[in-house]
């Protein structure tokens, strides 16, 4: 039976189905074609002639379509990956230090310690459960869902938290830094407004730029799904100073990119159009093309 066009009118799906055409799998949120009167789905890439899949090959491609087939998904451990290379770090001196040195190798470890370089990952992987735990409890208030040190495909770099909300998808870096959190506007006068980060006397813009390539990379894999949500950065200072008291201060944003300087919680809560099964759905989505780095 040759299928065309004619009956069929655009929309997005909403659940899980399989083109009549092809048998590509279409994932809820999907643009695609719909036939009210056969109940019919069609995917909208141009297609070769061809014939329909009868109903017991769509039922054979995505199960029982009355309730969408749940996608188990690695969460992921907060700062898993920053406590892993800490320990091959360490792990990795101490045998050094041992092969040179048997007889007082442990007497050399105990006395000088791990180098500051080493530290800094076991600093920052404290940064990341900390704001993780804090993560978890939150969505367990607010209903939404959170995932955990997602790798970025291609890169040595990875992703903190990924937090799915009713307002969209909250990207959020963990920075377990000492020092003063400021937004300094570096402009003169009569200038363009020209908003620089620092803590305590560092600037710290290469964070906003990492933060901002991290929000494209999420934006790359749902525009992939064509899954159309907000994405928001957000720089998440765990041990820092703000030097004024929190109902003083304002929600501070330096290019596009958010500064926990109110805390996370007022920005994961924000309502939105997002339901649970859109949250459901997009957390699949990314923890399946974001792989856990641990």
């Amino acid at each position: 039976m040759e299928l065309n066009s004619e009956g069929f009118r655009p929309l997005k799906l909403r659940r899980d189905d399989v083109c009549s055409r092809c048998g590509d799998v279409l994932l809820v949120g999907t643009k695609a074609l719909w036939n009210p009167s056969k109940r019919l789905v069609m995917c909208v890439k141009p297609h070769s002639e061809g014939v329909l899949l009868n109903d017991q090959d769509v039922h054979e491609v995505i199960g029982d379509d009355s309730v969408p087939e749940e996608v188990a998904y690695d969460k992921g451990k907060a700062g898993g990956s920053a406590m892993a290379k800490h320990d091959h770090l360490v792990e990795a001196r101490e045998k050094r230090v041992m092969a040179r040195a048997p007889k007082i190798g442990k007497l050399l470890l105990a006395v000088y310690g791990d180098p500051q370089s080493t530290k800094a990952w076991e600093t920052g992987a404290e940064g990341e459960i900390a704001i993780g735990h804090l993560l978890d409890s939150l969505a367990e208030k607010y209903g939404f869902l959170v995932i955990h040190d997602r790798l970025i495909p291609r890169s040595k770099a990875n992703i903190d938290h990924i937090a799915i909300t009713q307002s969209g998808v909250i990207v959020i870096d963990a920075k377990n830094y000492q020092g003063t959190v400021q937004v300094k506007d570096q402009s003169g006068f009569f200038s363009t407004p020209d908003l620089q980060l620092w803590v305590g006397r560092r600037n710290c813009m290469k964070l906003v730029t990492g933060m901002k390539h991290q929000v494209e990379v999420v934006k790359a894999i749902l525009s992939k799904y064509d899954v159309d949500v907000p994405v928001v950065g957000v720089l998440a200072f765990y041990a820092a100073s703000w030097g004024t008291y929190k109902f003083m201060r304002v929600q501070e944003e330096v290019d596009g990119v958010l500064i926990n300087s109110k805390g996370i919680e007022p920005i994961v809560a924000r309502q939105g159009a997002l339901c649970a099964e859109q949250i459901k759905h997009v957390t699949r989505i990314l923890a399946t093309q974001l792989k856990s780095a641990v």
